[in-house]
């Protein structure tokens, strides 16, 4: 089972938005570039200019059941991303040049031009919560969320070291159902709130493990005590003597989580961030700390031909996407459709979604205060196999309210924060016959 794509973006748009690690594989952390200055909206030269541009974002995700596979998930998914606006891949097509928050747009990226959204290190960022949600605590001992780090060729990740180590002496077992059971004997523990996170392999001579690419928790038995841990997507009987293994934070939904998610509406969420060569840091209380806290949980309906993120046209038709009435959406700020396409060959799992071989397509659609987004047909044209080559598409909806920072001095760069609900899904593209 290979990883779900990034889901997010900031709804003021002028910021990357960073794909996460989500289920089970690879390490193609995809960001959606920034949108590049327009030249006729820029300030008089002699006025402070921003140089750079972040996002951070963190949703409950729902992974919505494809094909019948009779799997639903959730999980949190946690994006940041920091990119040099000079640099930052610009749209080929756009409703409203230069208007970073309405309608859509599209990109085209190579692998190397992904690789090269990933944005640089502007030091360890904390995700710290205080609302009711079990996975963000704000306890003067320390935080449950463990920092989130930058990893070169592959962004922004969040390590959990008090429960990683080393793969040496592990024992497997795999009773045929596409689980691992693991037993280690490193002095690292896992606990419950493991369960939800992904563990990911390095160096074990395993070519199962060490190529699966971040492997979804799905359990943490309490007669282990600590030293037993169950994960999906592989099935592993060789037990490694070598190696390590990285426990994620913040990758994405899990198959199989309960229905009711992992955060609630009223999520209250900040972010620490200490100064770095772009950006000042973070002022106390960046974040969601008000009563209204991140965007709602939502339904999407199907009411008037809408589409869910399972059934996107591939035959280049328009198509709309969102709730059926403002209640079943909930408050938030806006909508976002983030729509992705890779060209890559598929594994066996409904959720397989592979870094692209040549060539990837995004649609990012924003509509502030709306509760629906519309993608027009020339935009939905790119997703045909035609024009991208591709194999499966990722569409994903948000629900969003966002909160950010600005340099007091220096350039005016500026952090976008987002947090919400997303729901996303995977759409088959159909292949020529041979």
């Amino acid at each position: 089972m290979k990883r779900l794509v990034s889901l997010v973006c900031a709804l003021a748009g002028a910021a990357a938005c960073g794909d996460n690690l989500t289920p089970g594989g690879g390490d193609d952390e995809d960001a959606v570039q920034p949108d590049a200055p327009n030249p006729d909206a820029m300030p008089p030269t002699d006025a402070a200019t921003a140089t750079h541009a972040g996002t951070i974002s963190v949703f409950d995700v729902r992974l919505r059941n494809q094909g019948g596979a009779g799997v639903d998930g959730h999980g949190i998914q946690v994006g940041i991303s920091f990119v040099d606006l000079a640099t930052a891949q610009q749209p080929i097509m756009e409703e409203s040049p230069g208007n970073p928050t309405d309608g859509c747009k599209l990109w085209e990226y190579t692998p190397a031009q992904l690789v090269a959204s990933f944005g640089s290190d502007q030091g360890p960022v904390q995700v710290c919560g205080d609302g009711p949600g079990a996975q963000f605590t704000c306890a003067q001992a320390g935080n449950a969320f463990p920092p989130c780090v930058f990893m070169a060729g592959v962004g922004y990740i969040c390590p959990d070291a008090a429960s990683s180590g080393s793969a040496m002496g592990a024992t497997f077992a795999s009773p045929a159902t596409s689980l691992t059971a693991m037993t280690t004997t490193t002095v690292n523990k896992f606990n419950a709130l493991d369960v939800g996170r992904y563990i990911r392999f390095s160096g074990t001579g395993n070519a199962i493990l060490d190529n699966a690419g971040p492997l979804p928790i799905v359990d943490v038995p309490t007669a282990g005590m600590g030293a037993v841990v169950v994960f999906a997507g592989v099935e592993v009987t060789a037990a490694p003597t070598t190696g390590t293994y990285t426990v994620l934070a913040g990758v994405g939904p899990i198959p199989g989580a309960p229905a009711t998610g992992f955060l609630a509406d009223n999520e209250m969420i900040k972010f620490e961030k200490a100064a770095s060569a772009n950006f000042e840091a973070f002022p106390a209380n960046v974040g969601f700390t008000g009563a209204g806290g991140i965007g709602d949980a939502f339904t999407l309906g199907t009411m008037n031909g809408k589409v869910t993120p399972t059934s996107i046209p591939t035959d280049g038709s328009a198509f709309t996407v969102g709730c059926d009435d403002a209640a079943a959406c909930g408050t938030a700020l806006g909508s976002i459709l983030n729509i992705i396409t890779t060209d890559a060959t598929l594994g066996p799992s409904p959720f397989s979604f592979p870094p692209p071989d040549e060539k990837r397509v995004q649609i990012r659609c924003i509509e502030v205060g709306a509760t629906t987004i519309t993608v027009p047909a020339a935009y939905s044209a790119r997703l045909t196999q035609a024009m991208s080559g591709g194999t499966r598409i990722q569409a994903t909806f948000i629900r969003s309210n966002q909160a950010g920072a600005t340099n007091m001095s220096g350039p005016p760069n500026t952090v976008l924060i987002a947090g919400g609900h997303a729901e996303v899904g995977f759409t088959n593209i159909p292949q020529p016959s041979n």
